[in-house]
């Protein structure tokens, strides 16, 4: 349970700072979609997810432009192996970079800009789970990943969640090669253990908050979530205003 508390709370920080200081734009369209699929009166349920694009898009968009950590979990090569053109010895510490990986201009789109309709899929149905490329939960999976590789299916991120894949080795090239031999011992998923609680309540909260409440920053007082470099005790010193509706 702890591996979902402290960062739950960072990322609904970033969630309520940013429909804060976008009331009229982004809250507003979040409890429209809110009040058609959940009404206003029982409170919003896990399963009501797959009938909100959007609120599930925004979530999504949060974990790419904040996510809870910027660098995963240290890592230790369980052999020698190469990265791209770099040698990378056995028992070397790897430090995954995922606020780096999520604004690669190769995978995403103007990456420094947030803009949850990346996450939108064109049938209008809601992406439940995570969308491949978004590693704000660790990188994991690395075997089944491989075997999608091997297949012929070529996605920059992500996995099939086949655990039990041969021949890994054939794919040594590909550049996330050396997550895939951390995980050769084991063949199991590398994920972090809080992903599914952290999800439903990101979630849950998110909606809640927003069925009844409108949420505004302090008079005086702006924010923008594109804006990097800003020092944590000027974030941590702004305050929000719950207007019950």
């Amino acid at each position: 349970m702890v591996a979902s508390t402290a960062t739950t709370t960072t990322v609904l920080q970033w969630h309520l700072l940013h429909l804060a200081s976008d009331p009229d734009g982004l809250q507003t369209l979040l409890q429209q979609e809110i009040a058609a699929v959940v009404g206003h009166e029982r409170p919003p349920s896990w399963q009501d997810r797959a009938l909100m694009p959007l609120t599930m898009a925004t979530i999504w968009e949060m974990y790419r432009c904040k996510p809870p950590t910027p660098f995963g979990i240290p890592r230790e090569a369980a052999e020698d192996t190469h990265f791209g053109k770099y040698f990378i010895a056995k028992g070397s510490v790897i430090l995954p970079n995922f606020w780096l990986a999520h604004r690669n201009c190769s995978h995403w789109e103007k990456p420094y800009e947030f803009n949850p309709r990346r996450f939108l899929k064109p049938d209008s149905s809601a992406q439940v789970t995570r969308p491949n490329g978004l590693l704000a939960f660790s990188v994991g999976r690395a075997i089944g990943f491989l075997g999608t590789l091997r297949q012929g299916s070529y996605p920059i991120f992500g996995g099939t969640g086949d655990d039990d894949v041969e021949d890994w080795r054939s794919a040594s090239e590909h550049h996330f090669c050396v997550f895939c031999q951390m995980a050769e011992s084991t063949k199991r998923k590398r994920m972090c253990a809080g992903e599914s609680m952290g999800n439903s309540e990101v979630f849950l909260y998110v909606t809640s908050l927003l069925q009844k409440f409108r949420i505004l920053l302090e008079e005086g007082c702006s924010f923008d979530i594109n804006k990097t470099g800003i020092p944590a005790s000027e974030v941590a010193g702004i305050k929000l205003r719950f207007i019950p509706r």
